[in-house]
């Protein structure tokens, strides 16, 4: 084979790796959706939160509910600083 012909071989071998990454981030996404759909629809109070301040990542409508009926205190954002408090929608931008 000529240089010519490897680079070509080669350029076509990466196209290949590239669409098949490309697929497996695409039905990584799915199944990333699929599964806060699931959370976000259970009927059971669930809040995920990250690190030492537990900062929320993700509250599904029956933890909010909970937070509005029964916390009633202040949930504090570490990433920015805010506070929600019950009846606000401040909440709603610590969700994916």
């Amino acid at each position: 084979m000529s240089s010519m012909e490897d680079s070509r071989a080669e350029v076509a071998r990466l196209r290949e790796q590239v669409a098949e990454l490309s697929r497996a981030r695409d039905e990584a996404i799915r199944g990333r959706d699929d599964l806060l759909s699931a959370i976000r629809q259970m009927p059971s109070a669930i809040a995920l939160v990250r690190g030492p301040e537990h900062v929320f990542e993700l509250v599904n409508d029956a933890w909010r509910g909970f937070a509005l009926e029964t916390a009633g205190g202040v949930c504090e954002d570490a990433r920015g600083g805010a506070s929600w408090r019950p009846g606000t929608a401040a909440l709603e931008e610590w969700t994916i």
